[in-house]
């Protein structure tokens, strides 16, 4: 998750840097990524093993019966056997019978992720049963969309390593306050000062924030980031009441997230692309016409996929507000990655380098940041 996520990031800011600014189109590739992980699922529900049936559950219950002696018949006694010590002994029969005191099915307390039974009878979680499951991924689609539109938009005018930081660290803040005020969760004191230390280091971030690709209007960045994270909390959370209330599978989930994405996004697109300074015939045009843009687009989609699967299933075998502490492991790598890519190439387009004293600035942010979901992640 953290390395996939790390070059998801590195991939569409390369794609920007090129020339190639379209996030709203991005946005459908990374939606088309999405729904790819149905074949995943597919896949991995052919391969794995039918359910057993299960079977009414029986108990042995032994009966007594009163033995006999029987004489036999001379006849049908052997050479080796003797008429007058044949007994035949009738043994006890073990007769299976139901079990009338069936076994109480047990019911869960508390999913892996450390619920109370408050969380699980709270009214924010009963709305969940009543939806049907096939619309039961319509809801994190819609917040899917204007999730991903609003990421891809903010690498226009935010650096891809302070993009990372800043979405990793709010999203954190994010989702620990909606888990303890919607999901009823129990948040000890050591978690909320690990909390406040990457509120720290959120704030040296921005104040380190000089990099951006357009300092006049980075200010959009900074509202696409904030718009951004609180769809993207909105989203984990119902990811996670599906997964772990519903028992919904993740790949299904998150390819069904993908095609109603789709459907809400495609429409959206053909009609206020042109808006935005996109256009969809020129982008096509394009595309077309470059065979080497369609190999870099099928790859961009098919990592999107691969990010996805892993993002889902780190939601569903733990809570998206764990998922959000190791996203903060991603921002060091994604300024690894723009390091290496401007020192290999040289080209001022491409990459980000090392600036002092911003740098530095960065680097201990991220240090004070790292610290912080540290604490988070250890203290119980």
């Amino acid at each position: 998750m953290v390395v996939t996520g790390a070059s998801r990031s590195v991939a569409v800011k390369l794609f920007y840097d090129l020339g190639f600014r379209n996030p709203l189109f991005v946005t459908i590739l990374y939606l088309t990524g999405q729904g790819l992980s149905l074949v995943v699922y597919l896949v991995s529900r052919r391969s794995s093993p039918p359910p057993a049936r299960r079977r009414p559950r029986y108990k042995k219950v032994s009966i007594e019966l009163p033995t006999r002696n029987v004489v036999p018949n001379p006849m049908h006694a052997t050479d080796d056997e003797c008429p007058g010590d044949m007994e035949d002994e009738v043994k006890e029969p073990v007769v299976q019978a139901k079990d009338e005191e069936k076994t109480p099915e047990r019911r869960r307390s508390g999913s892996p992720t450390g619920l109370t039974t408050e969380s699980h009878h709270a009214a924010t979680v009963t709305w969940v049963h009543a939806i049907p499951w096939y619309l039961k991924p319509a809801v994190p689609g819609f917040f899917n969309l204007c999730n991903s539109a609003m990421r891809w938009g903010s690498l226009i005018y935010v650096a891809a390593s302070m993009a990372e930081m800043l979405i990793s660290g709010l999203e954190l803040l994010l989702s620990v306050v909606a888990a303890r005020c919607i999901r009823k969760r129990r948040i000890s004191w050591s978690r909320w000062v690990g909390v406040l230390v990457v509120a720290l280091g959120l704030a040296l971030v921005r104040l380190a924030n000089r990099d951006s690709v357009d300092g006049k209007h980075s200010w959009i960045g900074d509202v696409l980031i904030v718009g951004q994270c609180v769809m993207s909390v909105i989203q984990d959370m119902t990811e996670e009441l599906f997964m772990h209330e519903a028992a919904f599978p993740a790949t299904l989930l998150l390819g069904m997230e993908g095609l109603f994405g789709l459907l809400f996004g495609v429409p959206l697109y053909l009609c206020f692309a042109r808006r935005f300074g996109e256009s969809p015939s020129a982008t096509r045009d394009a595309i077309a016409s470059s065979p080497s843009k369609a190999g870099a687009m099928v790859g961009l989609t098919l990592l999107f996929t691969l990010t996805g699967v892993f993002n889902i299933m780190a939601t569903s075998v733990t809570s998206s507000m764990t998922r959000n502490v190791w996203k903060n492991f991603r921002t060091v790598l994604v300024w690894a990655f723009g390091l290496i890519l401007f020192y290999a190439t040289r080209d001022d387009d491409l990459g980000e380098k090392w600036v002092f004293p911003s740098s530095v600035f960065v680097l201990c942010a991220f240090c004070v940041m790292l610290s912080g979901a540290y604490i988070y992640y250890t203290r119980t």
